[in-house]
């Protein structure tokens, strides 16, 4: 990725503004979209911006926000919001061993 993309909505407006400063606590975020995680660009962009921070890094975007704490709650927010979108649609998972 050679430059940042466009957001897609408030949550990646936000995100992406802070993400080009230095690592500080993020703040106030958009609240999680409800109506249906798994096809909002907002959400899904935002999901992987946080994680490409993981692999290649964003470009002019400082590495040390990979493990920021009030970063990772929102990926957290977001992937619990994913999750329970999925589980809606597909049910709960089936055939997998209990967790021990």
């Amino acid at each position: 990725m050679t430059a940042l993309p466009a957001p897609r909505g408030g949550l990646t407006a936000v995100l992406l503004e802070r993400l080009r400063l230095p690592v500080h606590d993020l703040g106030p975020v958009p609240s999680v979209p409800t109506s249906d995680p798994l096809a909002d660009e907002d959400l899904q962009l935002a999901l992987y911006l946080m994680y490409e921070l993981h692999y290649r890094g964003l470009p002019g975007v400082d590495p040390r926000w990979e493990w920021e704490p009030t970063l990772l709650r929102v990926r957290r927010e977001l992937e619990t919001a994913v999750e329970e979108a999925l589980v809606g649609a597909l049910g709960p998972p089936s055939g997998a061993p209990a967790p021990e």
